[in-house]
C-alpha cells in the first residue's frame, strides 16, 4: 500500500467546477477528497467550496481517478447516507466528465470520499441509481473460486435489506481486469430464490471510466448482489 494521488471534479448543472485533489490518499482505506488547494485558495471539504458566498450548487457532472485503481467515489450527505456517486478511473485513461443519472444539491458540510487500491486488488464495487434519486455502492473482495455477495459499503447490509421498494435505473461495475469473473464479466442481481434478474458487466478502471448503464432493477428484501470468479 502506498500513498497516492486522487484528483478529480465536480461540475454543476450551472457550470461551476469544483477542482479535487488528494495528493497523499491512502491506497486501501476510506478517504476525503477536499477542493484543490492549488485552485480554491485553501482546502475544503466539497459542500463547504460549493455553497461559499450563499451560492446554490447541484453537481451534475463529475469524475474522480487514482495512480493505480479509483473503487468508489461518493457525496457524503450531512445525515451520513450517500447523497451521490461519481464515475471512476485511473488517471490519464478516463474520460469525464461524466453526467451523473440525477443532479446532486451540495450543502455545506457535505464531502467527496472515496477508495482508491493497488494495482492488483480485487476488489469488485457496484454503484447504482435508484427511481427515487437515491445513490449507493456495494463491495465485495473476492479470495479465490467462489459466490461473494456485495454489500453496503455504510451499513454493510445486502442489496434488498438497503434498497427494498426501489428500482435500480443506473449502474456500473468497477474491478480489476484480472479479477477472474464469471458471472457474466461482472455482477448478478438474485431474488429470494437465486434467480438472476439483473446484470451489470464490470469495467477494468486501469483502462478506462466506468460510465453509467441504464437498468431497470426492482428490488425486494430478499435480493443480493453477487459475483462469482474461478480462481
Amino acid at each position: 500500500m502506498a500513498n497516492v494521488d486522487v484528483t478529480g471534479f465536480l461540475i454543476g448543472t450551472n457550470g461551476f467546477t469544483i477542482p479535487l485533489l488528494n495528493s497523499s490518499f491512502p491506497e486501501g482505506t476510506e478517504t476525503e477528497v477536499q477542493t484543490d488547494v492549488n485552485y480554491t485558495v485553501s482546502a475544503q471539504g466539497a459542500g463547504q467550496y460549493a455553497t461559499q458566498s450563499g451560492r446554490s450548487f447541484a453537481a451534475s457532472s463529475g469524475v474522480m481517478t487514482a495512480e493505480n485503481q479509483m473503487q468508489y467515489c461518493y457525496l457524503l450527505g450531512l445525515g451520513g447516507n450517500i447523497a451521490g456517486a461519481l464515475p471512476v478511473g485511473k488517471t490519464s485513461v478516463s474520460n469525464g466528465p461524466q453526467p451523473l443519472p440525477y443532479p446532486v444539491r451540495m450543502e455545506s458540510g457535505m464531502t467527496v470520499r472515496g477508495m482508491a487500491n493497488t494495482a492488483a486488488d480485487r476488489e469488485v464495487c457496484l454503484t447504482v441509481a435508484t427511481n427515487r434519486g437515491r445513490y449507493h455502492v456495494f463491495s465485495a473482495t473476492p479470495t479465490g473460486p467462489n459466490e461473494f455477495t456485495l454489500t453496503s459499503i455504510v451499513t454493510n447490509q445486502s442489496i434488498g435489506q438497503t434498497l427494498q421498494g426501489e428500482t435500480i435505473t443506473h449502474a456500473f461495475v468497477s474491478a480489476d481486469g484480472q479479477n477472474n469473473i464469471i458471472s457474466g464479466g461482472g455482477v448478478y442481481i438474485l431474488n429470494g430464490s437465486g434467480t438472476v434478474v439483473g446484470a451489470v458487466a464490470a469495467e477494468d478502471t486501469q483502462l478506462g471510466v466506468c460510465q453509467w448503464s441504464r437498468v431497470s432493477i426492482p428490488i425486494g428484501l430478499s435480493f443480493e448482489a453477487v459475483v462469482r470468479t474461478d480462481a
